[in-house]
């Protein structure tokens, strides 16, 4: 995603990424990342990822990156398109009490600003696929204890209720620490 997200900006955002990244070194070819090293030879893809964590130097252009409005934009732009719509949009299928839904968007059931907020930051972190699972097998477990089995009382659900299970039944450190945060935070699950 950072190749999509630093081309991206060299198509977007042309006079901010010559002035923050290629400055120093660091552009992109073909979709790929590239960097020059210290000694002018054009690293391409991991090699030049690997070189970029390696050298401090370089961290200062990711940094004033997120302080250059239009780099920012962009980087809100690919979240968007990345993370925050294909978790929104997803298709879950869920088994509640051996009668399986389908539901067609993950949002068409999930509203609220924590849960969403909690889907969000697992789709970034797990992958689309990685939340679903664990969506559809937490909304299955609360639905069945709640007596919703219907794609029509589905919205009723105890979204909280649905975060806790999450954390509950997750033995990923990355996961709880991520949906504890929600939990503990002031956002609504109405």
């Amino acid at each position: 995603s950072l190749n999509r997200l630093l081309t991206s900006m060299e198509v977007n955002a042309p006079e901010a990424f010559q002035r923050i990244f290629q400055r120093v070194g660091i552009d992109t070819d073909g979709g790929v990342i590239t960097v020059l090293d210290n000694n002018g030879n054009k690293l391409r893809g991991d090699d030049a990822w690997l070189f970029i964590q390696r050298d401090v130097r370089l961290y200062g252009a990711f940094i004033q990156a997120g302080f250059e409005p239009s780099l920012v934009r962009e980087q809100v732009r690919m979240a968007n398109d990345l993370y925050v719509q294909p978790a929104l949009n997803f298709k879950l299928d869920v088994t509640v009490g051996g009668i399986r839904i389908s539901i067609p968007r993950l949002r068409d059931v999930i509203t609220s600003e924590g849960a969403l907020t909690a889907a969000i930051a697992l789709g970034i972190n797990q992958g689309v696929g990685g939340m679903s699972r664990l969506f559809a097998t937490s909304i299955g477990n609360v639905a069945a204890r709640s007596g919703l089995s219907t794609m029509q009382s589905l919205p009723n659900i105890n979204e909280r209720a649905v975060i806790q299970d999450i954390a509950a039944n997750s033995a990923d450190s990355r996961v709880i620490d991520r949906i504890n945060g929600v939990l503990n935070s002031a956002m609504s699950f109405a």
